[in-house]
């Protein structure tokens, strides 16, 4: 059966008041700007949507993102401080306006699983969101966490004018080393270029995001935010 979409600010309200209950976070938020918003679309606080997990930047696997980018509906577990979450978003349109319907429940007391179990499946559950967002061969971020992350973020940071900055880099002679020495030594000498800019480079430190992503065969990219384009040139170089 299809899920309505399209909702008045009223009724947008009402479906919020049926989804409320004392073990529910209920929220609307905009997965762009990383805002929890009301009704009408304004923001609510001023703290960003991944906050109500103890962070203060985007989730690495947005489900808000996802389910706005697909207009759908996604779910995923979170387990943070020894409490399970289970989150769904819910793509919706009020007024015309895209939103994303939150419902966090925490589960920890009504989920039966051994202790031990549910510390397994939440390392699993870590392994695997990162998997989907980092490159296998170099462990730097892939394209999906460009397209998925730092592409959707461009129209928040020009709304807040934060400056980015993006180098894009390639290895020097790739494709002679490849055809001279096999790509087994190609993939050794690109996963040590990676890794040394990963080191050197890789931050998710608060308004200062320094991010690596693998972009395509030898060519990777450097994206900083809040600083100048001359203090990026030398921290880059």
């Amino acid at each position: 059966m299809d899920l309505k979409v399209d909702f008045t600010p009223a009724e947008a309200s009402e479906l919020l008041r049926l989804f409320k209950t004392d073990d529910n976070i209920v929220r609307l938020v905009d997965p762009v700007s990383q805002r929890v918003v009301d009704v009408l679309g304004n923001v609510v606080g001023d703290e960003m949507c991944s906050a109500v997990w103890g962070r203060c930047e985007r989730c690495e696997n947005c489900t808000s993102l996802r389910a706005l980018d697909e207009r759908t509906v996604y779910y995923k577990m979170e387990l943070v401080d020894d409490r399970t979450f289970w989150v769904i978003s819910r793509y919706l349109r009020i007024d015309g306006q895209p939103r994303i319907l939150e419902v966090v429940t925490d589960t920890t007391d009504s989920l039966i699983m051994d202790t031990d179990k549910l510390d397994k499946i939440g390392r699993i559950i870590q392994s695997y969101n990162h998997l989907l967002i980092t490159d296998s061969l170099t462990g730097v971020y892939n394209r999906r966490y460009l397209d998925d992350y730092f592409v959707p973020s461009l129209s928040c940071c020009h709304d807040r004018e934060v400056t980015v900055n993006v180098a894009m880099m390639d290895v020097d002679h790739f494709k002679l080393v490849n055809d001279t020495y096999g790509h087994r030594a190609g993939d050794a000498l690109l996963k040590d270029v990676a890794g040394f800019w990963r080191r050197r480079y890789n931050s998710r430190e608060k308004n200062r995001e320094r991010l690596v992503v693998r972009y395509g065969g030898d060519e990777l990219l450097l994206i900083m935010s809040s600083v100048t384009p001359e203090a990026f040139a030398g921290t880059s170089s």
